[in-house]
């Protein structure tokens, strides 16, 4: 997690200020799906600097959020309070810990978070964003493909085949690629509403608690 700690900083705010209106109005899948489905409150889970909070801040959802680093907390409250989020609704927590009280959300949202735990804390991390959302409530998340850069940059493989990496650029981050097969088994006790392939080969689902 220290890793994070290192990728957000308040001085970065304006070089994210003028990203972020890139992000109004995305039509995708989690949008469709939260809407389908009359999801009103949304978190957005490990938020960085609060571009999924736009996306679903510019449909009408009512957005709450959380991250494990403060500069990126202070970052999205900077960025998107003049698009009408309330800054007390952000706040420093983990993936792990939320503290939000039981089934407070229609929907959760965690992008190109889940994939950087290790796979025990991947469990700890879906187990907390179910208790936080209804039932029957909705969960977005995403997963990252493995790119030539993840292999060729230095890392050390851990017990559960997550990396760690060595290499100054990452130093500290954890990553662990999860196969289609692999997503399809860790959510095989929920249904899946919608599965998204990107360019990239980024993988976005959301399935229903």
């Amino acid at each position: 997690m220290k890793y994070w700690d290192t990728v957000w900083d308040k001085k970065d705010v304006e070089e994210y200020r003028q990203y972020i209106l890139g992000y109004q109005n995305i039509d995708n899948g989690m949008v469709r799906e939260f809407l389908k489905h009359n999801c009103r409150i949304v978190c957005d889970a490990a938020c960085g600097f609060g571009a999924n909070s736009m996306i679903l801040l510019s449909h009408g959802f009512d957005v709450w959020g959380f991250d494990f680093s403060e500069d990126a907390v202070w970052i999205t409250k900077e960025l998107l309070e003049p698009y009408g989020i309330r800054k007390e609704q952000f706040k420093t927590a983990s993936l792990f810990r939320t503290e939000y009280p039981g089934h407070f959300f229609d929907a959760v949202a965690v992008r190109a978070a889940l994939d950087h735990l290790c796979v025990d804390e991947f469990w700890r991390a879906l187990r907390e964003m179910k208790r936080i959302t209804k039932e029957n409530g909705l969960l977005y998340a995403s997963f990252d493909p493995l790119e030539q850069d993840d292999l060729k940059l230095g890392h050390r493989v851990l017990d559960d085949g997550s990396f760690l990496y060595t290499d100054e650029s990452r130093k500290g981050l954890l990553f662990h690629y999860y196969s289609d097969e692999e997503i399809q088994e860790a959510f095989r006790c929920y249904k899946i509403l919608d599965w998204e392939t990107d360019a990239r080969g980024s993988r976005h689902l959301v399935i229903t608690f």
